[in-house]
């Protein structure tokens, strides 16, 4: 027989400050492949054209929307050959350039003329097309599974494992900064800078980054770099040396699982989360928005484009895409912020017992995989949980809070 043993902790930093939004209705809206004519449920990436066309990549195509009409372009209709798009950026022509996963780099016109760079017809290292960027003057850099690649509309270089002092070949995110400088993601080689000179790399051995893969990376107005993990939260570069880390332990970010990160001209950071919604930081305070108190689908989100600094297309996992009118809000609550959770917590026969009913007692693993969740009781159900440290998550109508716990079975 299994015995459970759990201590408590002080209480985590909570994750929303006082008198912070967390629950607004109106404002949102969900398009997904039964009510519209979006192909898939699954949109990976985003971008806004110059006409403020939404372009949307899906795993069933690509989609343009323009608040009225729709066009899909896919393998049967277009010269597409990968209908899994995992990359979208807009060119100073308004030229769409499509990264797919198996099909490699497309450019669209919008006159209806296409362009294909991959393996076979060019120097791209890759057809698995996972990042596009441009500098400031115009070359385009690539982010693929297999290299970096630079092409000024003649020549293409690659940058890998091989040539260079990469020490990974999966590029994940490029941004280009005021001074034309590179910032570079990839998959367990750290984050990268790129001079045109020399790579610069950051390894959470060698500084205070804290992980060595970037799934995006967005630059404020001062061209500090903003980085989303995907196991250390939100990690701040605010000048050439100083690092600032935002995680689950110390600020109001719910969970260390970070997919993007998006600014608008007031500075706002918006964070798509892997299991836990959408986070946005603005001036000093937290808000966390999650299917039970917005009008979210899905808590997974993949992708996010701020158009015109009002509205706010987000790309979920599984139910489509959504807009949200940031600033259309109403009937707005806020939240109360409790100091102490529990007046007791001891467990018997296998079970958490809380000295409150709680409308809500959610469990995560410190990756913020939700483990259990129970409804309006003061019992959970410890059975499936091993030795290791959790967050206890307790609910009621107007208010939330946080408490670490060490669970020890044997």
């Amino acid at each position: 027989m299994r015995v459970f043993k759990i201590f408590r902790t002080a209480l985590l930093l909570l994750f929303l400050s006082k008198g912070a939004v967390l629950f607004s209705q109106g404002g949102w809206q969900t398009f997904n492949s039964q009510n519209s004519d979006l192909p898939e449920n699954t949109v990976r990436c985003l971008t806004i054209d110059q006409q403020q066309k939404i372009w949307i990549g899906t795993d069933g195509g690509l989609a343009v929307f323009d608040d009225t009409t729709w066009q899909i372009f896919n393998t049967n209709n277009s010269p597409l050959t990968s209908n899994s798009i995992r990359a979208l950026r807009v060119d100073k022509n308004n030229h769409i350039w499509i990264g797919t996963f198996t099909g490699g780099l497309y450019k669209y016109d919008q006159q209806g003329n296409w362009v294909n760079f991959n393996t076979s017809n060019s120097g791209i290292s890759d057809d698995y097309i996972r990042a596009i960027a441009f500098d400031t003057l115009n070359n385009l850099w690539i982010g693929t599974t297999d290299g970096l690649n630079f092409y000024d509309g003649t020549n293409w270089t690659v940058f890998n494992t091989s040539n260079s002092t990469l020490s990974s070949n999966n590029i994940t995110c490029i941004q280009v900064g005021k001074d034309n400088r590179k910032f570079i993601g990839t998959i367990n080689g750290g984050l990268v800078y790129y001079n045109d000179t020399l790579f610069t790399i950051f390894y959470n051995t060698s500084s205070n980054m804290p992980d060595n893969s970037a799934l995006h990376i967005a630059l404020d107005s001062n061209d500090f770099r903003w980085v989303a993990t995907p196991s250390a939260g939100l990690v701040a570069h605010l000048n050439g040396s100083a690092w600032q880390v935002f995680h689950e332990l110390n600020s109001g970010i719910p969970a260390s699982s970070v997919n993007y990160v998006a600014i608008d001209k007031a500075q706002t950071k918006f964070l798509a989360m892997q299991q836990n919604g959408l986070v946005i930081f603005k001036n000093g305070q937290w808000t966390n928005y999650t299917s039970t108190n917005s009008g979210l689908p899905d808590n997974y989100l993949l992708s996010l484009a701020i158009e015109n600094d009002s509205i706010l297309w987000i790309g979920t996992q599984s139910h489509g895409m959504v807009k949200w009118n940031i600033y259309t809000n109403t009937a707005v609550k806020q939240l109360r912020i409790e100091n102490q959770c529990l007046n007791t917590v001891y467990t018997t026969n296998g079970e958490l017992l809380l000295g409150n009913n709680f409308e809500s007692s959610e469990i995560y693993n410190l990756s913020g995989q939700l483990c259990v969740i129970a409804k309006n009781t003061n019992r959970i159900s410890l059975g499936a949980f091993n030795s290791g440290v959790y967050l206890l998550v307790l609910k009621n109508k107007n208010s939330i809070c946080r408490q670490k716990v060490y669970v020890k079975t044997n």
